[in-house]
């Protein structure tokens, strides 16, 4: 909500507002289905809102730094480690990606697949590994971040 009040009033703010929330399988990872607008007289297009300070899709996260992964074929694979301070949001832009996660503390584990046309997004809290596997011979990832890459940050965590 912005201090004055106002956000809301206009039909496009509605695409700053989740249509659900939910935990993955196994809890592990927060899932975001992101409102998708095709208006009809504008054809050949959609949009989807990403990130808006008014109503993020994550409460209490604060996106600071963001960056792409480009996986250029099938079963490459990045991750592999987890962070001590840094929570994540993946955003699938192109192609199908296998998410694999694990508690460093229960070692609990588990893997779904987003992809560029779920409309859907994942937020990995700090203290999960996490790899993520390309399913297509092209894949996008988009990353939203609280904090910036920091060497210090990052714990080797092997998963795949």
């Amino acid at each position: 909500m912005t201090e004055d009040g106002t956000f809301g009033d206009d039909p496009v703010d509605a695409l700053s507002v989740a249509k659900r929330t939910s935990l993955s399988p196994g809890g592990l990872a927060t899932l975001v289905d992101v409102p998708v607008r095709n208006a009809p007289d504008k054809p050949g297009r959609s949009v989807q809102v990403m990130w808006d300070d008014r109503s993020p899709f994550v409460p209490g996260f604060e996106n600071t730094y963001s960056y792409t992964v480009t996986f250029s074929a099938k079963g490459n694979a990045a991750g592999n480690h987890f962070h001590k301070l840094k929570n994540e949001i993946f955003v699938p832009l192109a192609g199908s990606m296998r998410i694999v996660l694990a508690d460093i503390d229960s070692r609990s584990r588990e893997e779904f697949s987003l992809g560029a046309g779920d409309n859907r997004i994942a937020c990995v809290r700090a203290g999960i590994a996490h790899t993520v596997v390309a399913e297509t011979d092209v894949a996008i990832l988009f990353v939203l971040a609280d904090h910036p890459n920091l060497q210090a940050d990052e714990s080797l965590y092997t998963l795949v």
